[in-house]
């Protein structure tokens, strides 16, 4: 793992969780929109998700921006721990850091 890795999950979830609506998010069961939808994501001015699952709605209300920004802070301290000591390797952020990149991490 490089910091450098860490550095690009972190940038990419704070671009995400930035340009994202704020939250508060709250998840609703319910009809919404067609019958396939079962739930859906809110926040104050109206649904942001439209959902097949009421559990695929609470995941998303669970993962609002700022918990984004928090793991960005936790890659970016980590990143820094690196860059200083040298050696601060966690291969489970590391698998972390490649889903939010979207990468396999057998290439890098």
């Amino acid at each position: 793992m490089s910091a450098d890795l860490l550095r690009r999950a972190a940038a990419k979830l704070r671009e995400r969780a930035e340009a994202a609506t704020a939250a508060p998010w709250t998840a609703e069961a319910g009809w919404v929109r067609s019958p396939s939808a079962k739930a859906q994501v809110r926040e104050k001015d109206g649904a942001l998700a439209v959902c097949r699952q009421v559990a695929d709605a609470a995941y998303i209300e669970m993962l609002h921006p700022p918990v984004a920004l928090a793991l960005a802070v936790v890659f970016e301290s980590l990143a820094g721990c690196m860059t200083t000591a040298g050696a601060c390797r966690d291969e489970r952020l590391e698998a972390v850091a490649y889903a939010v990149l979207r990468e396999d991490g057998e290439s890098a």
